[in-house]
């Protein structure tokens, strides 16, 4: 006999309902739905659920929908554009849930990696970048210092600060595109000490990701909250983390008591060390 699909319930804003024969229960974060329940939606509520192999559905319209809705809405969803970011969203929660794991057994999270931003394998769009890390306390200096992509120190510079812009154009240390760093308490650091890297995007990237994010944003039909977490997971999954910061800090801003937001701002920020 096959193995019977089923859906787990991510997200629901707050009014949906499963029903089963004479039962009807309250949708709820980790619920499973299968065949012959129905799941009802009030009007301006939408609840997001994810298949087994990760493909998102996202019920949007007061209504309501049988398992073979869900069906169909799932084929469709495999042809969106947008799905590949919902469903990006689903790979994010399962490496989150790893981060906590390591974090519990004191692998992923480096309390002593003292830089911040850029994250990690940042692509940064513009010509000036602020990098930013942690202090330990306002007077306490600390050393940051660059390398070129083959490792070799091209900089180093003291300060009791907790940031530091880069002019592309107005130095020639900073004339490659990859430049790693790190941030230290010794100006001389263990050669294996964790450093990050951001990239300067090309001119062509530049135009290439212009054309694709407009594209992207004509898929962008939902509500504003959904639409920005999708803006923010696009940005995400092109490395454009400056980006995902600044759109995430509008969705904290806008939607603080949104359960379903501070989920994705937490797992973002647990994914690139910023808390």
């Amino acid at each position: 006999m096959a193995q019977e699909h089923k859906y787990t319930v991510y997200f629901d804003s707050g009014s949906g309902t499963l029903v089963y024969k004479e039962t009807v229960k309250d949708l709820t974060e980790g619920m499973v739905v299968y065949d012959g329940q129905v799941i009802k939606l009030k009007e301006n509520h939408y609840v997001l659920i994810f298949s087994e192999d990760g493909t998102p559905v996202l019920l949007d319209k007061k209504g309501t929908y049988s398992y073979e809705d869900i069906r169909n809405k799932e084929k469709l969803a495999k042809q969106s554009l947008t799905a590949s970011f919902f469903k990006y969203l689903w790979e994010n929660i399962v490496k989150s849930k790893s981060v906590e794991l390591n974090n519990a057994q004191g692998g992923v999270y480096r309390a002593d990696i003292l830089m911040k931003i850029p994250p990690d394998s940042c692509l940064v769009l513009n010509d000036t970048v602020t990098l930013k890390w942690n202090t330990l306390s306002a007077t306490q200096s600390v050393y940051i210092l660059f390398f070129n992509s083959k490792g070799d120190k091209i900089y180093s510079y003291k300060t009791i600060g907790s940031s530091f812009l880069i002019n592309r154009g107005s130095n020639i240390i900073f004339s490659e595109p990859d430049i790693k760093w790190l941030v230290s308490l010794s100006p001389d650091p263990d050669k294996n000490s964790v450093k990050y890297l951001f990239t300067f995007a090309s001119d062509e990237q530049k135009e290439i990701l212009t054309a694709d994010l407009q594209k992207f944003k004509k898929g962008l039909v939902y509500n504003d909250e959904l639409n920005r977490l999708l803006l923010a997971t696009y940005f995400g999954n092109h490395h454009l983390y400056l980006d995902a910061i600044n759109e995430y800090k509008v969705l904290m801003s806008k939607y603080r008591n949104n359960d379903f937001i501070i989920k994705q701002d937490s797992i973002f920020k647990k994914l690139h060390n910023l808390y």
